[in-house]
This record gives structure tokens, C-alpha cells and sequence, in this order.
């Protein structure tokens, strides 16, 4: 879920733009890799050139990205950067992030069994399916209506994780070149 948030008055505005949800909070709780996966996010902090993870002490995790305003408007090229930093910043928390608290470490490993699949395969991110529908999601996220019934979708109780990013990127894509 995305999440803007104005803070400060008005001649000293700062703009938060957060994302939530992306790792439920009982799959932190119950990882045996806890620590391994704060050191990740601590240096994926240092890696990203914008925008930040951060977990608060009970477990939930957000990206975001705070834009100091002061006096000036955001434009739309701004929006824009700040929607690619979150997607990207994003899609690293979830395919190594998760893998981190699995298996606490970002490498994937291969079992005796064969090899491990990876957290995109686990979502479904290499899938020609899911490919198309976020292609669906992302024509709907075209229209007024659409990007309605993808709030609604993306809302209900027991919405998979990966529908809730797809629907995401699908939303974040679509902003326009002129607010």
C-alpha cells in the first residue's frame, strides 16, 4: 500500500512516500534469520543511491522515500522518480528480503533436493501469467474506474502478496505525465 504523508507547515513542507505491506509482519516474527535480515536492510540503506527500508520495533517494514518541499510544488517528473525508487527499492525488499529471512542470506542456495527456487519464480514473477495479468491490471490502472476496482481488489482481507504488488506497479505506472 502506498502511503503519502505531508509533514510540517506550510513554508517547511517534507513529503513522505511509503510503502507498506510488502512483507507481512508474522513472516518477520517467525524468521530464524532476524538479524541477518536487519543487517541486509541496513546495507541495502547504503547501497541505494535514493529512498530508504525500515522496520519499527514490531516488525513492519516500509520503503520510503522523503522529499523535502519547503515552499515549492512537486512536480510531476519528481512523482514520477519517486514511484521508480519505491518500485525498485520495493522489488529488492521482496525477492532478496524475503529470501534473507528464509534462509539468512541473499544468495540463493541449492538443497540436496536440487535447486532452491527463487523468491521471483515463489511469486510468480517469471510466469508468462502473471506477466499478463499485470499487463490486465496495468490497462486498468488506465482509467478512473479501473484504478477503483484495483483499490477495491487490492483492499479485501487474504489479498496475496503478489496481487497486492502487481497491482501496485500496475497503479504506479500509470501516473500521468501531468498532474
Amino acid at each position: 500500500m502506498l502511503v503519502v504523508r505531508v509533514l510540517g507547515p506550510e513554508d517547511a513542507r517534507i513529503v513522505n512516500f511509503e510503502v507498506v505491506g510488502l512483507i507481512p509482519t508474522d513472516e518477520i516474527h517467525e524468521s530464524k534469520h532476524l538479524m541477518a535480515f536487519v543487517q541486509f536492510l541496513l546495507a541495502q540503506n547504503w547501497r541505494f543511491s535514493a529512498g530508504s527500508l525500515e522496520m519499527d520495533t514490531d516488525g513492519e517494514v516500509r520503503v520510503l522515500v522523503e522529499l523535502p518541499l519547503g515552499d515549492n510544488n512537486l512536480t510531476p517528473k519528481q512523482l514520477r522518480l519517486i514511484l521508480e525508487i519505491l518500485g525498485r527499492n520495493g522489488t529488492e525488499l521482496v525477492t532478496k528480503g524475503l529470501r534473507v529471512l528464509q534462509t539468512g542470506s541473499e544468495e540463493e542456495k541449492e538443497t540436496s533436493a536440487g535447486e532452491t527456487p527463487s523468491i521471483e519464480q515463489r511469486l510468480g514473477l517469471d510466469d508468462p501469467e502473471t506477466m499478463k495479468l499485470f499487463f490486465q491490471f496495468k490497462s486498468m490502472a488506465e482509467t478512473p474506474a479501473g484504478r477503483a476496482q484495483l483499490m477495491e481488489l487490492k483492499a479485501q482481507s487474504g489479498c496475496p502478496p503478489l496481487i497486492v504488488i502487481l497491482v501496485d506497479a500496475a497503479l504506479q505506472s500509470a501516473v500521468p505525465d501531468e498532474l
